[in-house]
This record gives structure tokens, C-alpha cells and sequence, in this order.
């Protein structure tokens, strides 16, 4: 699980991620993590850590080659590119979270996992040259999970999708002492939307122009073209004020400092605004988190909405949020809240699937590919959005997988 933000300024976001990722580069360093993740004391399976650990480095230095590489051309193979990029990264994620036995050399004498892990439906890519609309486009770019001889996913896409844990969005904090004016300020990481179970997504399709309403970077784009995505604007926040006990009537004045008295209890109020809601929209929102009491709605609007979720526990009790919407946020730190997360794909896996796709468009329907970008401008500008968001994000989430930190980098 994310459990801690790391705040990063840079001139230069993308290449700071990079110099993140080839930390993993240093055997001695990956070696520790992978202790650390599968509980391997010191002085055990040596020899096999060491060649993970290799392997992981491997992965991320072919992977940058690939994401430097696409920088360099157009349409014509940039999503191949990167599909390729994306598959070396997310291996290293692989080799990160599983055993040795998924190692390069072991996956390659089983033949278990010898596969993309998508199959992209052939019939409906042919039609895509005769789209009338963007939407028409992307909808006929579909794939589905692949499935060995017994029915099971196999491949590298549900090797990735397993070893996924849920994205995190950043909820600003204020923390206050009750009585006192002052208080501090900390950012949180909140997991977004659970993964739906394998098997789930396993027995449907997924339509690229369906996964591509759902990422939050791709809002403006959708809008500008006149489309509906599937996220929705808005802003979180938390307010948490910490109760001490009384000062004892003994004491010499009533603003002894809180350190010298017992916590009693801490209350928190996390509040949601949501906007630019249809009213269906409004209502699924609202039966969602009908699932906490805790949950209040303060105000709505013809398009809004106003939540809040308090939560008061007594000093040493462990505090339950109970349910949480469910929120994921752009490069920018802006939020977008998931009104159906029970057909939601995580954003890393959404956008593996979006780079399959187009790398196999591009790669072997390049009589459909080649006519679209040459002929459709709003296809083509939509797809370059795509493409920049690939470019930069996905390094970032994979990151945040390997290391269970969510980076902010920003300039």
C-alpha cells in the first residue's frame, strides 16, 4: 500500500522520475528492497536476489531507452514505442513483486506467460479507418484479457495487473490543537479506487475509448472536443483537530502546553466538493456514500455537491473511515472523483492497455493507422495528448508501485 508522499521540485519532471527510477540500477540497493518486500533474512538466497535485482535494472534501462526513443518521432510508431517502453517498466514491477520463479530467464523456460496478456480485436480495428468521429475511432480499438488453453489470464498484462496495489491522491491536511491557533500542515496519501478482481476484467472488453474518459489528464481534452468524461472535478480536504484532557485545577495557569496533558480523542472532518455532476451522476454519488453514516451531505447544487465525512476516535482507538469516495488526481495534484468504481480500471493498467492498443494499431493495421493520422486532425490531437500523458505519468505511477511512495514532481 502507498503509505507516504514525497514532494519533488523540478525544472524538469519527466527526467526527475527517470533519475528516481534508475536508482534501482544499484544491485546493492534493489537487493534491500527486495529483502524487504518478501521477507528474506539477511544471508538467504543470496545468488537469486542478486540476479532479480540485475534483471530489475535491466528492465528500467531498456524501458528509458524506449521512452527517450519515442520522444524522437512522430504518430507513424511513437505509440509502439511506448508500448514497449511500458512493457519493459512494468516487468521491473513484476520482478519487484514476485518470485524468482517469474524471474526473465525462469519466465522464458516455462512458457506460461509467453504473451502480451491482451488480444486486440482484429475485426473491429479494421472499421477504425472508417470512423466518422473520434469517439467512433477509439471505440473501435478494443482488446480483451488473453487466456490460456483453460480459461486462466496469462500474459504479461495479468502479471502486471496482480502485482498492482491502488493508486494514491494527495488530501491536505491541517492539524490543530484544539484551543490553540496555530496548527500544522501535512499532505496524505489516500488510496483510490480498489482493484476490481482479476477474473472481473478478465471476461470483459476493454474499449479504449472507454478508458480514455476516465483519466483525469484527459479532461480538458474531452471537454474541449465536446465530450463527457467519466471523472469528475472537485476538491478534498482534511481537518483534524487533536482534544487533550483539562489542565488539573492544581496547575498554575490553563495554557499549560498540550504536550504536558493526555490526548483524549482526535476528530477529523474530511470535506469533498464535487462538480459539473449530471443529476444521475449527483445520484449514484450520493447512494455511494449512503455505504458510511459517517458521510453527510452539506449542500448540493444543479451540478455540485457538498460532502463531509466526520470521524471522532478516543486516544489510542484505531480510526475507521469506513468508506471513502473515491478520487484520482492528474499531473497537477487536481482532483477528479470516480462516480463508478465498480467498473473503474486502475490508471496504470488503463493506460497499458491504452499503449497495447495503439502499439498494435500502429504496428500492424498501418494501412488503418497511417490513413487516420494523415486524414483526422482531431484524432491525431487526441492521440498526441495520449501519448504526452503516457510519456510522463506512467514512469511516475510505476514508480510510486515500486517503491509504495506517491511522488508529486512538479516544477
Amino acid at each position: 500500500m502507498i503509505s507516504e508522499v514525497r514532494e519533488v521540485v523540478s525544472h524538469d519532471p519527466s527526467r526527475e522520475v527517470w533519475k528516481y527510477l534508475r536508482l534501482f540500477l544499484s544491485v546493492e540497493r534493489t537487493i534491500e528492497r527486495l529483502r524487504s518486500i518478501h521477507n528474506v533474512p539477511k544471508g538467504k538466497h543470496e545468488a537469486n536476489l542478486k540476479k532479480q535485482a540485475r534483471q530489475i535494472g535491466y528492465c528500467v534501462r531498456q524501458a528509458e531507452q524506449y521512452f527517450l526513443a519515442s520522444e524522437q518521432v512522430d504518430l507513424a510508431t511513437r505509440p509502439l514505442l511506448l508500448y514497449y517502453g511500458s512493457v519493459a517498466l512494468s516487468a521491473a514491477l513484476v520482478l519487484m513483486k514476485r518470485d524468482g520463479t517469474f524471474s526473465l530467464d525462469a519466465a522464458r523456460r516455462s512458457g506460461k506467460h509467453n504473451h502480451h496478456g491482451l488480444d486486440l480485436d482484429k475485426g473491429l480495428a479494421e472499421t477504425a479507418v472508417r470512423a466518422k468521429t473520434v469517439q467512433d475511432f477509439f471505440s473501435a480499438i478494443q482488446c480483451r484479457c488473453y487466456k490460456s488453453s483453460g480459461g486462466t489470464p496469462a500474459g504479461h498484462f495479468p502479471l502486471v495487473y496482480e502485482c498492482l496495489q491502488p493508486s494514491a491522491c494527495i488530501v491536505h491536511a491541517e492539524i490543530h490543537d484544539h484551543g490553540r491557533p496555530t496548527y500544522v500542515e501535512r499532505d496524505f496519501p489516500f488510496p483510490c479506487a480498489d482493484l476490481q478482481p482479476l477474473q472481473k476484467i478478465a471476461d470483459q472488453p476493454f474499449s479504449c475509448w472507454e478508458l480514455l474518459r476516465s483519466l483525469p489528464d484527459l479532461y480538458g481534452s474531452l471537454t474541449e472536443l465536446g465530450f463527457r468524461p467519466t471523472v469528475h472535478p472537485g476538491e478534498a480536504s482534511r481537518h483534524i483537530v487533536n482534544h487533550y484532557a483539562s489542565v488539573p485545577i492544581s496547575a498554575t495557569n490553563d495554557s499549560a502546553p498540550t504536550a504536558n496533558r493526555p490526548l483524549e480523542k482526535v476528530v477529523e472532518i474530511h470535506s469533498f466538493r464535487i462538480n459539473r455532476l449530471l443529476d444521475s451522476e449527483k445520484k449514484n454519488l450520493l447512494s455511494l456514500c449512503d455505504k458510511n453514516p459517517g458521510i453527510r451531505l452539506v449542500d448540493q447544487f444543479p451540478s455540485n455537491l457538498y460532502l463531509e465525512l466526520r470521524v471522532e476516535a478516543k486516544a489510542g482507538e484505531q480510526q475507521t473511515l469506513g468508506y471513502y469516495p473515491d478520487i484520482v488526481e492528474d499531473l497537477y495534484g487536481r482532483k477528479y472523483f470516480i462516480a463508478q468504481p465498480e467498473t473503474y480500471l486502475a490508471e496504470p493498467a488503463s493506460m497499458l492497455v491504452i499503449a497495447y492498443c495503439l502499439g498494435m494499431l500502429s504496428r500492424y493495421f498501418p494501412d488503418v493507422w497511417m490513413a487516420t493520422i494523415d486524414s483526422r486532425v482531431e484524432v491525431v490531437e487526441l492521440t498526441n495528448a495520449v501519448m504526452n500523458i503516457l510519456q510522463r505519468k506512467f514512469p511516475n505511477l510505476i514508480l510510486d508501485q515500486m517503491t509504495a511512495v506517491k511522488h508529486y514532481i512538479h516544477t
